[in-house]
């Protein structure tokens, strides 16, 4: 049996149940739970009915979630709280029957059928999604982010059974230490990651760049239209994009536009729970004025862009 899941506070509800919706408009088949980061009992709302809820007092008997909630629990880091859970949750349905499970965070939004991740887990114990980032030295913002907060994104990530041993190293590893730490090389739950392919046997890197699309990829995963479809590097279709706040600041400002009919969709969604999104992310200006300024600002950066371009060209000459 295969399973999605994803980990919200009692007040991000709405967002689950949007991630659900967007899962369900592909693939019916596979259960999907949401793990409560808290004691308080799971929700009177059972719409969607088959949504299976789950709180802290059901995966509080392993060892590892008893010493993350005792750690995290009633301190200021809620979302590293939140954050150390993911394996904890994964290694709970693992060992509840569940064959395959993919964890995403709940501001994930599925545009396309994601089946065939669960395909790449047949043979495979993990299966990571790299952020995409450029790792030219010509764009060392990029590179630098990459070095600072690890390759793959945790936002993302899938395990069979046979990652349980994998997924006990990353929660023990949670449990330890979750800060962002140039001097230590720490980035939270994330760049323990980086370390999974490594030491742990048959791990997958996806190589789908329909997957994960967010601010963070617009130059590297390029998106176009061909015909009437949008592609990605003219392969991939989309299959679910990150609409964390950065990456609906970019499709907003026109420099995502692309992505826009899927924002739309996303707003949607979430209004049919009752939740506004510009009421959620309200440092965003959701309708933009273009000045001047930032019209040059866009032409600059595409200028830049292009020399970057030519310059990787003649390194290769």
């Amino acid at each position: 049996m295969n399973a999605f899941c994803t980990i919200v506070s009692p007040d991000y509800l709405p967002f689950a149940k949007t991630l659900y919706s967007s899962i369900r408009e592909f693939s019916s088949g596979n259960k999907f739970f949401v793990l409560l980061n808290s004691f308080e009992g799971k929700p009177d709302d059972t719409i969607p009915s088959d949504i299976e809820w789950l709180d802290l007092s059901d995966i509080i008997g392993s060892y590892m979630a008893k010493e993350i909630v005792k750690k995290y629990l009633h301190t200021n880091q809620q979302n590293e709280f939140r954050w150390a859970l993911k394996p904890v949750l994964i290694s709970y349905l693992l060992s509840k029957g569940i064959d395959k499970i993919i964890y995403t965070d709940a501001d994930t939004y599925f545009v396309g059928n994601p089946g065939f991740l669960f395909d790449e887990l047949e043979a495979h114990s993990v299966l990571l999604i790299p952020h995409w980032q450029s790792i030219s030295v010509s764009t060392p913002e990029s590179l630098s982010s990459i070095l600072k907060g690890g390759y793959f994104n945790a936002g993302f990530i899938g395990a069979s059974r046979s990652g349980l041993p994998a997924m006990n190293w990353w929660a023990e590893a949670c449990h330890h230490k979750m800060e962002k730490s140039d001097g230590s090389g720490h980035y939270d739950d994330q760049k323990y990651l980086d370390i999974i392919p490594w030491e742990f046997k048959n791990v997958k890197v996806s190589g789908h760049k329909g997957c994960n699309l967010a601010s963070w990829n617009i130059d590297t995963n390029k998106r176009e239209m061909s015909g009437n479809k949008l592609l990605i590097e003219k392969e991939y279709e989309p299959v679910f994009i990150h609409f964390t706040s950065t990456t609906i600041h970019h499709i907003i400002s026109g420099y995502d536009k692309l992505l826009q009919p899927y924002l739309e969709k996303y707003r949607n969604e979430l209004l049919k729970h009752n939740t506004i999104l510009e009421n959620i992310y309200t440092d965003i200006n959701f309708n933009p004025k273009r000045s001047l300024i930032t019209k040059v600002k866009h032409k600059l950066l595409i200028r830049t862009k292009i020399k970057r371009l030519l310059y990787r060209i003649a390194e290769n000459l």
